[in-house]
């Protein structure tokens, strides 16, 4: 169980600042709509995408006895599903 301490760490602390932003947003969520010229909601959106993407990432390369090709893989499809939402504005710009 020591070799997987890193991947335990990063996944709670992966969580905690999903939590964290999501308790923030809706604490602040008439402030947020209020006004959407500032982009508050785009970006915590943003930030929860991205957290949830580094949650899943290492929720998957938790599973044991899995090769490097499947977790690369998995990290792949991971990644490319976090980019593909963003990827028309960017390309916009």
């Amino acid at each position: 169980m020591d070799e997987w301490h890193d991947f335990l760490l990063a996944t709670a602390v992966a969580a905690v600042l999903v939590g964290l932003v999501f308790v923030g947003v809706s604490i602040n969520l008439e402030m947020s709509m209020a006004n959407p010229t500032l982009g508050l909601v785009n970006r915590a959106l943003e930030a929860l995408i991205l957290l949830m993407a580094v949650l899943i990432a290492t929720c998957l390369l938790l599973v044991p006895a899995q090769g490097t090709v499947v977790a690369g893989v998995e990290v792949l499809a991971v990644g490319v599903i976090d980019w593909g939402p963003s990827w028309p504005s960017s390309c916009s710009s």
